[in-house]
């Protein structure tokens, strides 16, 4: 019970402190901002809720990502530099098959 409990208050603090630190977004009061319990050590989730958010496996976060800058190109339509780990993302996406490459210690391409 100690370790969902945990779990529990983290998402609670999240809720109670999440607006303060993007105080740069406008977020209204009421705004529906989804909550999202990511697991970097879980390949199969248990529940799909978790304290009234979602819970996501670390592959699930990056999918989601993912799918929305697929389209964003780097020459058209960069994200900016003050999101910097979703700009880091959309280099990844774009060079996708150098960096897999450089993940497999083959050559890279460009």
């Amino acid at each position: 019970m100690g370790r969902k409990k945990n779990r529990y208050e983290k998402i609670l603090a999240g809720k109670k402190y999440a607006k303060g630190h993007f105080k740069s977004f406008a977020i209204s009061e009421e705004m529906n901002v989804d909550r999202i319990a990511v697991f970097g050590n879980i390949k199969k989730k248990r529940h799909e809720v978790l304290a009234g958010g979602v819970v996501k496996t670390a592959v699930e976060l990056l999918a989601d990502i993912f799918s929305g800058i697929k389209d964003r190109k780097l020459m058209q339509s960069t994200i900016p530099e003050h999101l910097t780990i979703l700009r880091s993302f959309q280099f990844v996406y774009e060079y996708k098959e150098d960096v897999i490459g450089a993940l497999n210690n083959q050559k890279v391409t460009s």
